[in-house]
Formats: C-alpha cells, structure tokens, sequence
C-alpha cells in the first residue's frame, strides 16, 4: 500500500489527455502543449501507446487552470482531458454532443445581446 501511494505521489498533479479523432504525433503535442501551458507549469509530457497523453504540472492549481479554461484545440483537434487519480480507468468514451468554440463575425449591433447572440448561435447548436 506504502509503495502505491509512494507512486501516486509522482501523478497527482497530471491531466490526462487523448483526441476524440486520430491521434496526433508525440512531437506535435509535446510542441503545442510546453507554448501553451509551459509558463503555466507544465512540467513534462509523456505518452502510451494507446494514444493517451499525460501533462505533469508543478501543482494542482496549474491542472486546474488548464481543465477551466476548456476545451482545448491541438492542431485544429479537440483533445478530451481529464485529471489524474489513483483509480483511474484509460478508456477513450464515445460521444453524442461535445462543446465546441464558434466564432461569429459581422453580426449587425441589433443582434449584439444575450437573445440575439443565441438566437444566431442556435443555428449551429445549442448555445452554453
């Protein structure tokens, strides 16, 4: 018991991470994550053959950071994070609806509040 919690120790400030479409290249989501999140403490970045991702951070405030300001895009790819505990089970879950970003541009000042943007968002999705 000592020696798992001895070990937990080294993952408890980790996001796990994986992409809901093909999984991108090691060296890009390394590349990607240490310009985002590596003055923000990040740490390191590891990989499985699984196609999951592990980012270490400095600290738990750094994880929690990353996870508010979600979701993130790596090369136009969402990737799904999650933090680290011990009981943590690696499966990749399927999907029916996902948040994602929507620029909208050249929208007439008429529409500029709260049910006119979500009148125009509504075309896409259900606004959040």
């Amino acid at each position: 018991m000592e020696v798992a919690e001895d070990g937990s120790k080294a993952w408890k400030n980790c996001l796990v991470g994986y992409f809901i479409e093909k999984k991108l290249p090691f060296s890009l989501v390394n590349n990607i994550a240490m310009r985002l999140w590596g003055n923000s403490g990040l740490q390191e970045v590891l990989a499985n053959d699984k196609g999951f991702f592990f980012f270490k951070f400095s600290d738990d405030e750094a994880c929690s950071n990353v996870l508010e300001f979600s979701p993130w895009l790596f090369a136009g790819r969402m990737v799904i994070l999650k933090k680290w505990h011990p009981r943590l089970i690696l499966t990749k879950e399927t999907y029916s609806k996902i948040p994602v970003w929507v620029k909208l541009f050249n929208i007439p000042h008429e529409y500029w509040n709260e049910e006119g943007l979500s009148h125009i968002a509504s075309a896409v999705g259900k606004p959040l």
